[in-house]
């Protein structure tokens, strides 16, 4: 549903922000500018809520200059380098779940800050 929603967010802002009849005091290409700029960042945020198969969608969406209006290029290349962390819980449930053992008595220390972070992971 989350999917679903979100795609259908997009193609309404998507065509409002492409219908002139819906800017008050009447259309010009700055407003649309505007529009276009909180819609982008609006994407940006959704697609990082949304998980890391989007974020690398959004990723690839960044390099499409040919596709996409700049006020969306420049908002997902953000996706590029800025990622966010996920949290120090979410990290040491996924390693239990996955190693079959409490991370305290899988590692000596267990840094809850990540050196880095990146669509598919973080170390």
């Amino acid at each position: 549903i989350d999917v679903w929603s979100f795609v259908l967010s997009l193609q309404v802002r998507l065509v409002l922000d492409n219908a002139k009849w819906t800017y008050l005091g009447g259309f010009t290409e700055d407003k649309q500018k505007n529009r276009r700029r909180r819609t982008a960042s609006w994407l940006r945020e959704r697609v990082l809520q949304l998980g890391p198969t989007f974020i690398k969608l959004g990723q690839l969406s960044s390099t499409r200059s040919d596709l996409l209006p700049c006020e969306f290029v420049d908002e997902l290349v953000k996706l590029q380098d800025r990622v966010p962390a996920f949290s120090p819980k979410k990290a040491k449930d996924l390693i239990e779940r996955e190693l079959g053992a409490p991370v305290d008595k899988l590692f000596k220390e267990f840094e809850d800050r990540p050196i880095a972070a990146a669509s598919l992971g973080q170390v």
